[in-house]
């Protein structure tokens, strides 16, 4: 996997070889013009000649050229980009950070400041809010932590022959959804994954299509079969991706930001990271729209071994 830094430098490798060509081309066309401008009249043959040969070598150093700058335009403006998502990036985390910790601090004030007021379920209803802002804080940062170590090739894989169905069904019955979830799944589905690293591809998917969906909606989970692979979608009705979201919604940092979901809250990392996790599988993601009507379909491609 090549990192931004890696990028970097290809890019000014190419930059630095296109200089050096024209500074060469330009030179060697200044030779050959003072060249011919010396030839006699009556060699006016052999100067037409050469003026076509510097024509044809103009022509293929234009084509060159412009390649060559169009490939630096794009992969710099690919750099802006990444920089600009790591911008937004560093404030969405920052945040997603900062509210648990502040939440659990005022419940804990509660506690400390009215300790003798607040009764026994009281007590125990804060302390229950207070874990689960730890645990969405927890998640956060292991999530962070699992891309870098993403990004820096340091996943290993323990592959195990698993039921699917069962592992997805003990997936989903301990997530709190706002959504209503229907589970379409044929038992009889053997696959052989991480099971960690497999409960965090299920879990971000679905966390995903609740992220972008009305909470009077539903989401479907289908696993097939269908030959040499077992097929997981999930399927939402929540807003739907453009034509370029879908190019870009498993990159690193992104994140859908139109006027429906501006709000919504999310680091950019969890579908970049289930990409991942799938291609350690040698599986692929697809996703498309909802056929049945608003929404989109994300569905992970498993190798059956």
């Amino acid at each position: 996997m090549m990192t931004t830094n890696g990028k970097s430098k290809k890019t000014l490798l190419v930059f630095y070889l296109l200089i050096g060509y024209i500074l060469a081309q330009i030179s060697w066309w200044i030779f050959q013009i003072i060249s011919l401008s010396k030839q006699i009249d009556d060699s006016g043959g052999f100067a037409k000649a050469k003026m076509r040969m510097l024509a044809g070598e103009f022509a293929v150093f234009f084509v060159l050229l412009c390649i060559g700058l169009f490939y630096i335009h794009r992969v710099f403006r690919k750099e802006l980009e990444l920089s600009t998502n790591k911008k937004n990036f560093s404030l969405s985390i920052t945040h997603e950070l900062k509210t648990p910790i502040t939440t659990s601090k005022l419940f804990l004030e509660s506690l400390i400041n009215h300790d003798n007021e607040i009764s026994q379920a009281k007590r125990m209803e804060i302390y229950e809010k207070v874990y689960a802002e730890q645990s969405r804080l927890n998640e956060l940062i292991e999530k962070v932590l699992l891309s870098a170590r993403m990004e820096n090739a340091q996943i290993k894989l323990e592959l195990e022959s698993t039921a699917v169905a069962e592992e997805i069904k003990g997936i989903v019955a301990k997530m709190n959804l706002e959504q209503t979830m229907v589970l379409d799944l044929q038992e009889d589905v053997q696959v052989k994954v991480d099971r960690f690293y497999f409960r965090s591809i299920i879990q971000n998917l679905i966390e995903n299509a609740s992220k972008y969906s009305p909470n009077d909606s539903k989401i479907e989970l289908k696993l097939n079969r269908k030959g040499k692979f077992a097929t997981i979608a999930v399927v939402d009705e929540g807003v739907g991706l453009s034509s370029e979201e879908k190019s870009q919604v498993f990159e690193m940092y992104q994140r859908l930001e139109n006027e429906e979901v501006k709000e919504s809250k999310g680091t950019g990392l969890g579908l970049y990271i289930v990409k991942q996790l799938i291609k350690g599988h040698k599986g692929k993601i697809t996703v498309e729209d909802n056929p049945q009507g608003k929404g989109s379909v994300f569905t992970v491609y498993f190798p059956i071994t």
